[in-house]
């Protein structure tokens, strides 16, 4: 997530984060991870698409087949990431052709609006994404990370846990903001300025996501008899650098990716104490 004041965060390591979430003034506002998925390919949806004559009065019957083929693909884990995908590729695309007011109400995340009862924002802003570099890299750590995690627990709990993500991410935004409009008075930019600062991206519910996948994965090195584990050491640094974001108040939203990060940590506690 990005703050409308503060530039993105970008981390090229073989592992790459999620694209961070941008912040940006309200008068200006318009990771990778290792290996490759072999994913099975269904091809039932697209036997039904093929269909020479595709008329708008399909009998019930084959309604009821499309939604059922359509239910079963999204009950799959790359199902389930794919339509995360879709959904924010649609929102991306809204931003070129929808009413650009509309899309600042509903879309970014910001003080004003979250006070005049635009609480969906907490959610709809983490579909939402400020250019085409910010979204590739966004849905390339979704891909790739979301798909183990489907794998392992389930569609169900990889949705959840990318809304839980983009939930606490934006709320820690927000309380960030408001702590620096509180403490505006020692700061350059004016209240006027701070209660419009809004902040969109993916990042924090990716966030959530690609933490969890670093935990989870297993890479430990022996070095003069102690235990390494070099995956959650990884981890450990993308959220340290989270962390001076905010300390620096940098336009990327380090607050954002904090609350993606708790996320990600206590459902691998939630996960480890089940013995899942």
């Amino acid at each position: 997530m990005q703050n409308l004041f503060s530039v993105n965060r970008h981390h090229l390591t073989t592992v790459t984060p999620p694209y961070y979430r941008y912040t940006f003034p309200q008068s200006s506002r318009p990771s990778f991870c290792n290996g490759l998925l072999n994913q099975p390919v269904s091809c039932n949806l697209s036997v039904e698409f093929r269909r020479p004559n595709f008329l708008f009065n399909q009998p019930l019957t084959y309604q009821k087949t499309w939604q059922l083929h359509f239910t079963r693909g999204l009950a799959h884990s790359n199902g389930a990431v794919k339509g995360l995908i879709l959904a924010n590729v649609v929102v991306f695309l809204l931003w070129k052709v929808a009413d650009k007011e509309f899309m600042l109400q509903n879309f970014t995340l910001h003080l004003d609006d979250f006070n005049s009862g635009h609480y969906h924002t907490l959610i709809t802003s983490s579909f939402s994404h400020k250019d085409v570099r910010h979204i590739v890299a966004n849905m390339l750590s979704l891909y790739i990370c979301g798909n183990r995690i489907g794998k392992l627990y389930g569609p169900k709990f990889l949705l959840k846990l990318y809304l839980a993500g983009a939930f606490a991410g934006s709320a820690s935004s927000l309380l960030h903001q408001a702590f620096l409009l509180l403490s505006s008075k020692d700061n350059q930019m004016s209240e006027l300025d701070l209660s419009k600062a809004a902040s969109l991206g993916a990042s924090d519910a990716v966030q959530a996501i690609f933490i969890l996948d670093r935990l989870l994965t297993s890479m430990e090195i022996s070095l003069f008899g102690f235990t390494i584990p070099v995956h959650a050491l990884l981890a450990g640094k993308y959220v340290w650098e989270d962390i001076k974001r905010v300390k620096e108040n940098r336009k990327v939203s380090g607050a954002a990716h904090l609350g993606g990060a708790a996320v990600g940590i206590m459902a691998w506690a939630w996960l480890r104490k089940r013995g899942l």
